[in-house]
C-alpha cells in the first residue's frame, strides 16, 4: 500500500534556473539553490509562487552578497552559513503570516543551544562501535529497509525518506547514505547531501531506531561521515538540526561545528513544524 505521507509530500521544481522545495506539507517557499542569473526578479517569483499557494513563511539560502536584495523585499536573516570563498551564504526568511513567527518551548531551545555550545570539540569521539555492531556506507540493495526505519523514527519529515524510490532517486544523484547495523538490521542512519558544484555538504537524514539510543550511534556516523567526505573533496559542511533535539545539536558541537542560527517554525518534522538550527564547520581549518 502507498504511504499517505509520501502523497502530502512537497515539490522540488524550477524557478528560472534557481530550485525550489514548496508545497503545503511545510507551508512554505524554500529557496534551495539561487541561480545569479534570476537575482533580477527571484524575489517577485517566490513572492508570486507563495501568494498563489497561501503559504505562511519563505526561506531563502542565498549567496550573502544577495543579502540587501532581500532585505529590500522584507525579507530578515536568520541565519548564517560562512562557507566558501565567497562570503558563504544566509538564511533569509519572510514570515507572511506573522503567526508563523510565534514560537512554542523557545527558552527550552534556547538553553539546548547554550548547552551545545559549551561542549568541547576536542573530547574523545566515538572511535568504535559496540560490540556486534558493524557500519558502512548504503547501496542501493539497502534502500527499502532504509526507508522502513525512516518510517518509524519519523512521524512527518520534510522529503520522503520513507520510500525507497527517494533514497534510490538520490543516491543515484548527489546523496551517500550511511548505517549501523546490529540486531539483525540497520539500527541508525545518516547521509550526506553533496553540493558538486559549491563543494559544500549537508550532513543530514539522522535517525536512530528507539531500541539503539544511547550508544552514540550518531556521532559514530557523523565521524564515519566527515572522513568520507574529507576524501572526497568536501570540506565545507553543514547541518540543519531540529531545535527540540539535545541529542543532535550536542552531536555537532562536539564534532566542532558553529552555530549559525534559527530558522523558526521552518520544517514539518515528527508530527508538526519546528525550528531549525544551523550548525557549520569547515575541516580544513
Amino acid at each position: 500500500m502507498r504511504d499517505t505521507r509520501e502523497e502530502k509530500m512537497d515539490k522540488i521544481v524550477k524557478l528560472g534556473s534557481s530550485t525550489v522545495h514548496h508545497g503545503k506539507f511545510n507551508d512554505r517557499v524554500y529557496l534551495m539553490s539561487m541561480a545569479d542569473e534570476d537575482a533580477e526578479n527571484i524575489t517577485e517569483m517566490l513572492g508570486q509562487l507563495c501568494d498563489d499557494n497561501d503559504y505562511s513563511k519563505i526561506v531563502a539560502k542565498v549567496p550573502s552578497r544577495y543579502t540587501a536584495l532581500f532585505i529590500q523585499e522584507g525579507y530578515e536573516k536568520e541565519a548564517s552559513l560562512p562557507l566558501g570563498d565567497n562570503g558563504g551564504y544566509v538564511f533569509m526568511s519572510k514570515f507572511v503570516d506573522p503567526e508563523r513567527r510565534t514560537r512554542t518551548g523557545e527558552l527550552d531551545e534556547m538553553n539546548i543551544i547554550e548547552t551545545a555550545k559549551q561542549k568541547v570539540p576536542d573530547v574523545p569521539l566515538a572511535a568504535s562501535l559496540p560490540a556486534g555492531y558493524h557500519w558502512s556506507e548504503l547501496t542501493k540493495e539497502d534502500a527499502a529497509e532504509a526507508a522502513e526505519v525512516y518510517s518509524k523514527v519519523f512521524e512527518s519529515y520534510p522529503f520522503p525518506i520513507n520510500t525507497a524510490e527517494y533514497i534510490l532517486e538520490t543516491m543515484e544523484d548527489h546523496v551517500r547514505y550511511f548505517g549501523v547495523w546490529g540486531g539483525g538490521g540497520i539500527a541508525a542512519l545518516s547521509s550526506a547531501e553533496m553540493d558538486k558544484k559549491n563543494k559544500t555538504v549537508e550532513m543530514t537524514d539522522f535517525a536512530t531506531l528507539p531500541d539503539f539510543r544511547g550508544a552514540g550511534l550518531a556521532l559514530f556516523l557523523l565521524d564515519r561521515m566527515e572522513e568520507k567526505m574529507v576524501e572526497s573533496g568536501y570540506g565545507q559542511m553543514f547541518t540543519i538540526a531540529r531545535s527540540k533535539s539535545p541529542g543532535m545539536n550536542i552531536t555537532f558541537a562536539k564534532k566542532g561545528y558553529s552555530y549559525g542560527g534559527t530558522l523558526v517554525n521552518n520544517t514539518n518534522i515528527s508530527g508538526g513544524l519546528e525550528s531549525m538550527n544551523i550548525w557549520y564547520k569547515n575541516a580544513g581549518e
